[in-house]
């Protein structure tokens, strides 16, 4: 039986920035929402606007960087467990 997700796509650059961008986008969206609606201090659209670059970029370079450094385990892990409760069935 061949296993199932033993093997992991890279994820190229132009699809790294393209959700880069989408989760900064988002964020934002939600900081303004946020500080409307539950009548937070007010913070100024530039600072607004720094923190949603720096989390969007932070967030998707660092979880795809960890993901492919970690993968291999993670399946390895998840593989050898399955195939443990496949043999006990």
């Amino acid at each position: 039986m061949k296993n199932i997700g033993t093997q992991h796509k890279k994820i190229s650059l132009k699809q790294k920035l393209n959700l880069a961008i989408s989760t900064t986008i988002v964020y934002a969206v939600l900081l303004f929402a946020l500080q409307y609606i539950l009548q937070f201090e007010k913070q100024d659209i530039g600072s607004i606007v720094l923190q949603s670059i720096l989390f969007g970029f932070v967030f998707v370079f660092a979880n795809t960087y960890l993901f492919n450094r970690n993968s291999e385990s993670i399946t390895n892990f998840f593989s050898k467990n399955t195939d443990t409760i496949r043999k006990k069935l």
